[in-house]
Parts: structure tokens; sequence; C-alpha cells
């Protein structure tokens, strides 16, 4: 019985520090207050239109919808971001330098260069990227985009 007690003091003090933060201890800076670092998907959202701008909503494909997904993102120091994302075993990589405006606090997009934009809304380690009227010329239909991240780590 003592040994049973004393596992669980260990276990416990060993955890002091664990949680939200990035876990084993390590504390990971909010997002807001250092944006740069390494990130792991934690869920996704894709809307879709028949028309720019929210239109005739057709549905939702969220990560419950699908059998296989994950993904990383570094927002290096340098301000190029590098995600690596699976959805059905099919991987999907992308690298941009971007410029990193923020609008408020907790609130901003990256831009590209190009014109293209992606908002994201900081709360503590977890970050929501979002993606607006994006045309698909296979399917006909726009779609929205939403990546939900936590912060791994700071760089």
């Amino acid at each position: 019985m003592k040994k049973l007690i004393l596992l669980f003091c260990l276990l416990g003090i060993m955890c002091l520090g664990c949680g939200d933060s990035g876990g084993g201890g390590s504390s990971v800076t909010p997002c807001e207050d250092n944006i740069h670092g390494t990130y792991k998907m934690t869920g996704f959202d894709v809307d879709y239109y028949t028309g720019s701008g929210g239109v005739g909503f057709v549905g939702t494909i969220s990560e419950t919808d699908v059998p296989s997904w994950s993904g990383t993102m570094t927002i290096a120091t340098d301000n190029i971001i590098t995600q690596n994302i699976i959805v059905d075993d099919v991987p999907y990589t992308t690298s941009v330098l971007v410029t990193i405006v923020w609008i408020s606090e907790t609130d901003g997009y990256f831009e590209d260069g190009s014109g293209k934009v992606v908002y994201f809304v900081c709360n503590g380690v977890d970050l929501t990227t979002a993606l607006f009227d994006v045309f698909d010329s296979s399917t006909g239909l726009w779609w929205d985009e939403f990546d939900y991240w936590k912060k791994t780590g700071d760089l």
C-alpha cells in the first residue's frame, strides 16, 4: 500500500506544470505574445458554398468526417510558414514567406505578397487560422477553411 501511495505522489509531482501549455512540464509562450513557434493541428472545418462571400451554403467537412488526418506548422522567426498536413493519406506541404500584420492584441493576418490573406486569432496556446472565398474550379464551389492549432514550442 505504501508503494502505491508513493507512486501516486511521484506521478503527481511529475505532472506539476503539465496541462495545455505543451505538457511535459515545459511552458510555451502564448501565441499572442510570440506567434513564432511550432504548432500541432487539432482540427479543421471547410465550409462549401455555391457562390463567393458565403452565398449558397452546401455543407461542411471537418476532422470527424475523414478517416485520418494530421498536421504540423512552423512559423519561423524569419516569417516563413511551413505546413505539413495529411488528409486521408494525401500529403499537403507548403512553405511561404509572409508578412504578419496584427489587427489587435490577439487577431491579425498573414499576407504572402500576392494578395493572399490568411486571418488568425490567438487564444493562449490555441491558434485558429481562416482562409476565405477560395474557388475550386474542379467542383465549381467556393470554400472557407478554418484550421485549429495548438502551439507546442517556441522559436
